[in-house]
């Protein structure tokens, strides 16, 4: 029966081309939505590496009519948050603030044979206890690291995988940008956004005596964990600091970084799921109406095997066989395009991502167009062999 039918789609390839393109179509949609859900949701499932609670990002700019040194405004404002007792530490940092967009560096780096882009963090000593980093081996930074020749660096696990794979990271000396540097230590995990994967990445000694290096970015860890009534507080404080006229000033805690990262997420993928949900609706629709119009034009075919002795059922179960037949005809191609995602890489997922897209999609499609078939095929086992001989 199978073998049959089989013979006889691809007899009629060409009349069922369209219904062929449309499952080929929506088993391709399908898998690119379902892989792009299941990256962000890998993401969003990963450790962040870090606390969030109870810290907030203090974040200082100048404007263009400002006479006074970032770096001179900066001391003045970190001497005054640690005199404040609602704080129990602050820390200065580069690229570094979590969930934060646009604040990314990269650097090429190369080791070895291996070469590949990673993160650079800049983080100064007090970082690691602020922000309740996990050190693994080695240290974080400290006064000693002035001066040294080769300048200290912290990597995160995925780092010494990637290019230390077969020993430990700690005290190896690496160059960047033409410069030495030695690995100190060895964090587990840092992820500045939700939707970030767990690349190799490193952090940068930041020095507050260097007077090359500037940041306005500063991160407070509270004491009492009130941090909407500390940010109350910070707000004036800090007016009279500096002059709001000519410095820019945003404060806000982590948390609501977080939630709206978090948010921002949602919306992408809400968005994704709509546009692709209603290009899959608008193919069902049109499978649902090509199968519609088939049946109708197969009627005297239909009624004549009802003649011959077919029964209700068998005409149901032959619509549904056909039905099966096309969508793996729609479906193969499908495949074929899909095992390129994997194998060439083409949007940067892990392979895991890929395989599980696949084996979502397909079952879904097959339920997807057997769904579809269910009334044109219980239409069709409905009709007389008089009333369809006689319509002919």
């Amino acid at each position: 029966m199978i073998s049959h039918l089989f013979k006889l789609m691809w007899k009629r390839k060409k009349s069922n081309f369209l219904i062929i393109l449309e499952i080929f179509l929506s088993c391709f949609i399908l898998f690119l939505l379902i892989a792009f859900i299941g990256y962000r949701y890998n993401n969003y499932s990963e450790p962040l590496g870090f606390s969030y609670d109870n810290i907030i990002s203090l974040e200082i700019s100048p404007e263009e009519s400002s006479a006074d040194s970032l770096k001179g405004v900066v001391n003045k404002v970190v001497a005054r948050l640690k005199s404040m007792p609602e704080i129990q530490d602050v820390t200065l940092s580069k690229n570094a603030i979590p969930f934060k967009y646009g604040s990314t560096h990269e650097v090429e780096l190369t080791v070895g044979p291996v070469s590949e882009k990673v993160f650079q963090w800049d983080a100064d000593d007090k970082f690691k206890d602020v922000m309740g980093l996990n050190i693994l081996e080695g240290r974080w930074f400290k006064t000693q690291d002035n001066g040294l020749r080769a300048k200290s660096i912290v990597v995160n696990k995925a780092f010494q995988e990637k290019f230390f794979a077969n020993g430990s990271a700690i005290d190896q000396k690496i160059e960047i940008n033409k410069e030495p540097y030695v690995v100190v230590g060895l964090v587990d995990f840092y992820r500045k956004n939700l939707n970030d994967e767990i690349k190799p990445g490193f952090f940068l000694r930041y020095n507050a005596e260097d007077t090359t290096s500037t940041t306005g970015d500063i991160l407070i860890r509270s004491k009492s964990g009130d941090v909407f009534a500390l940010e109350e507080k910070l707000s004036r404080e800090l007016n009279s600091v500096i002059n709001p006229n000519e410095w820019k000033v945003n404060i806000s805690s982590l948390s609501a970084y977080k939630e709206a990262d978090l948010n921002e997420n949602f919306s992408t993928v809400a968005l994704n799921f709509i546009v692709y949900g209603f290009l899959i609706i608008n193919i069902a629709m049109g499978l649902f109406g090509v199968l519609w119009n088939n049946i109708n034009l197969r009627k005297s075919e239909l009624g004549l095997r009802r003649a011959i002795g077919a029964t209700s059922m068998q005409i149901y179960k032959q619509i549904l066989g056909e039905v099966f037949v096309l969508t793996t005809f729609g479906v193969i191609p499908a495949f074929v395009l899909m095992i390129q995602f994997p194998l060439l890489n083409f949007l940067g997922f892990t392979p895991n991502v890929y395989i599980t897209a696949i084996a979502v999609a397909i079952p879904i499609i097959y339920v997807f167009t057997t769904f579809c078939a269910l009334y044109p095929s219980s239409q069709a086992a409905k009709i007389q062999p008089a009333n369809a001989l006689h319509e002919e």
